[in-house]
């Protein structure tokens, strides 16, 4: 069966040069392929922030106090409006300061990052 996990942790260990079949393979931890990736591309760089969160006015104030200055959020609310999507592209210096924000804004209760 292939799920999501494992097409990365292929990814991973093709770019590394792993065996899929050792016991290496399994021990390849897939949450660092986003900043891997991230990590790549040429730095300062345009990047656009996604984050889902219940559609409550606490909540996105606190994201909003989460994001940095310089953002100009876009908001969109789900069909039923039971979530709002905050969306801004700012100018980031290097990967760990996206990693940064995005860590930041999801320490937040309830949102998640797209």
């Amino acid at each position: 069966m292939v799920n999501a996990n494992n097409v990365v942790r292929y990814l991973l260990a093709k770019e590394r040069g792993i065996d899929p079949n050792s016991e290496e393979f399994l021990q390849i931890d897939i949450s660092v392929f986003g900043i891997e990736q991230l990590k790549k591309l040429k730095w300062p760089s345009p990047y656009m922030f996604k984050f889902v969160m219940p559609n409550d006015r606490e909540t996105i104030d606190k994201v909003l106090e989460a994001l940095p200055s310089a953002a100009a959020p876009r908001f969109t609310s789900s069909k039923n409006g039971n979530y709002t999507c905050v969306t801004c592209v700012l100018r980031m210096p290097s990967a760990e300061s996206v990693m940064d924000v995005t860590k930041k804004v999801c320490a937040v209760k309830g949102v998640m990052s797209l």
